[in-house]
């Protein structure tokens, strides 16, 4: 997975993230069935290496 910057102006001053998680529920999709989990453990797992891998990008920028 790769995640591309935007650089705009509310980018500066927005703190609001939203995530639609687990896979499958809302409106997030996967393309292979082993994406979906089936604890609170691997939804748990998941938005922690979510949240690791955005919280990089944004000190990249």
């Amino acid at each position: 997975m790769t995640m591309v910057g935007i650089r705009c102006t509310y980018f500066m001053a927005s703190n609001l993230i939203y995530v639609d998680q687990p896979t499958g529920m809302g409106f997030s999709y996967g393309s292979d069935k082993r994406d979906l989990r089936q604890n609170e453990t691997g939804v748990s797992n998941d938005l922690y290496d979510f949240l690791q891998h955005f919280s990089r990008s944004i000190l990249i920028m």
